[in-house]
């Protein structure tokens, strides 16, 4: 068995260190054979013999960052090339830093060296990195070509980080105005919400957005949409964070926090202040258009410049075709789902003897409307809930403010069910907009082809007796398309005559029933239906 001196067996052992941190040994130990190792090397394979010979005073080399923050080692291979390379006493004298190949001692220790790559970065932190600035030990190495031999020289230069602009936010007192678009919302305020003028930062046409971090400060929502009271920053789109919902920005006054990530010239630099946002405008547009009674409104009857989330309320005016006055309020969605319903059925019915359900299935006159609003029972309920009337108070705001001509009439809420020409009025309700508003007309048409009017009991040569009549069903019937239609009130009647005694006779509800002779009439008045009238003639005889 060999035996080892004590020499040997150190070189052992830090073989073995170095394997273990991932070094190779034949790197980390290499022999440098070089007269002087601190400044020149050279090698014997090639016909040139190479020499590198370093500058007797160099200095510190300034690290740079590029623009998006990483280091920019292309540039500090290029400095402190040229800070340590001494083209007239080295062979070749015409290298530039792209000839060579760098490594650095990453190691924390003096007594082992461990030599990386500029770029290295140990995620553990154990090793150094060049980021870190300090003095370092480099390795400039020249590789072996057919023109010159190898050759590697070791040194130390201090790394400093290149001095940067300090950054400031500034920000100008303007408003913006809300987008649905969290996008257009970072760049207005981006472009508007910073005072580029007063601010130190670089050019925002070259250094744009992505350079920015913009936040609000926000409140998180719960799953019935009330506030959950936690606030926090979050984008301006809003999202989900630690488990919590929280919104997109909204009109209205928020803080807004605004952060510069920092470049290649400017460090970072973070910055607070409450920015208003203002409601956006959308246009409203009404279509004006013929369609019959019994048919649905089109989806899109009344729709909206921008595309968002709108309650819409359609008011309609006008005269049926019984000539007499109508107001409908279509109401959105919403209003009938909401829980406010359920919530108010028990007032409005002790206050005005109709359930919610009643008032939006067959309407309500403003002064009922009024009783409501004003009852103690209504105060009381929004006081001890804390109840937001939202909608249904928007609603009572609108019908408040109709004219003293339109006070009488019966207000049903729904898009009009009865023939007749109306004026429309509709408005689209969003917090984050102005109250968009338009105007169109609706011809509501009755339907006059296939229909008829047909008495139910015909009278057999014209004649009844006073028994028959009596118990005669002098009754018609509106069709359309062979099916009776579903209101029948519609059909109304006139007799006429005169009674054996000589006494004349007029009536529009009931039927003769004394000898005579009469005329019968049945005419539509009002409806969705039209139809021609009927007339018969006939002798009632004892």
């Amino acid at each position: 068995m060999k035996k080892y001196n004590k020499t040997s067996r150190l070189i052992a052992l830090a073989l073995s260190i170095a394997m273990l941190i991932g070094v190779c040994p034949l790197q980390a130990f290499a022999a440098d054979n070089s007269s002087n190792p601190a400044q020149s090397v050279s090698a014997e394979k090639s016909a040139v013999k190479s020499e590198i010979v370093l500058k007797e005073n160099f200095g510190s080399v300034k690290l740079y960052k590029n623009n998006n923050l990483s280091i920019n080692f292309d540039r500090f291979r290029e400095d402190l090339f040229n800070a340590v390379y001494d083209a007239t006493k080295s062979t070749p004298n015409n290298l530039t830093f792209k000839d060579v190949n760098w490594q650095y001692d990453a190691s924390r220790l003096s007594t082992i060296p461990i030599w990386q790559a500029l770029e290295f970065v140990d995620s553990t932190n154990v090793q150094k990195s060049i980021a870190e600035g300090g003095s370092f030990k480099f390795r400039m190495i020249l590789p072996e070509t057919a023109e010159h031999s190898g050759a590697k020289v070791e040194f130390t230069a201090t790394v400093e980080k290149a001095p940067l602009v300090e950054s400031k936010i500034n920000f100008t007192n303007k408003a913006i105005t809300y987008s649905k678009d969290a996008n257009v919302l970072k760049q207005e305020l981006f472009k508007s919400a910073i005072d580029w003028k007063n601010s130190s930062l670089p050019n925002n046409e070259q250094f744009g957005i992505e350079y920015f971090t913009i936040e609000y400060y926000a409140q998180n929502i719960l799953s019935n949409g009330k506030p959950g009271g936690i606030k926090r920053w979050v984008p301006i789109e809003g999202g989900k964070f630690a488990l919590l919902n929280y919104p997109a920005m909204s009109a209205g006054d928020h803080q807004v926090r605004i952060t510069f990530k920092g470049n290649s010239e400017f460090t970072s630099a973070v910055a607070e202040k409450t920015v208003s946002v203002k409601k956006a405008r959308t246009a409203v547009n009404v279509k004006t258009m013929d369609k019959f009674a019994d048919e649905k409104l089109p989806a899109d009857f009344v729709t909206t410049s921008v595309k968002d989330n709108f309650e819409i309320f359609t008011i309609f005016i006008g005269t049926t075709s019984a000539t007499t006055g109508s107001l409908c309020v279509d109401l959105p969605d919403s209003i009938t789902e909401n829980f406010l319903i359920d919530l108010l059925n028990p007032i409005v019915k002790l206050v005005i003897g109709k359930s919610m359900d009643d008032i939006i299935n067959n309407g309500i006159t403003v002064a009922e409307i009024n009783a409501v609003v004003n009852s103690q029972a209504l105060k009381d309920l929004v006081t001890k809930l804390n109840i937001d009337l939202g909608i249904i108070g928007t609603l009572l705001n609108i019908l408040e403010k109709l004219p003293p001509s339109l006070q009488k009439f019966n207000i049903s809420f729904s898009d009009p069910k009865i023939a007749g020409l109306y004026n429309v009025v509709a408005l689209a309700i969003n917090p984050n907009y102005e109250t968009g508003f338009g105007v169109g007309i609706l011809n509501n048409k009755m339907r006059n082809q296939t229909t008829e009017l047909k008495y139910n009991q015909e009278i057999q040569n014209r004649k009844l007796t006073v028994d028959e009549a009596k118990n005669f069903d002098f009754k018609a019937t509106l069709s359309y398309q062979g099916s009776p239609v579903a209101d029948q009130s519609v059909v109304s009647y006139l007799y006429s005559g005169v009674q054996s005694n000589g006494r004349p006779y007029s009536s529009k509800t009931t039927p003769p029933t004394e000898p005579g002779t009469y005329t019968q009439t049945v005419c539509i008045i009002g409806g969705n239906y039209m139809a021609s009238p009927v007339t018969r003639t006939f002798t009632i005889v004892k």
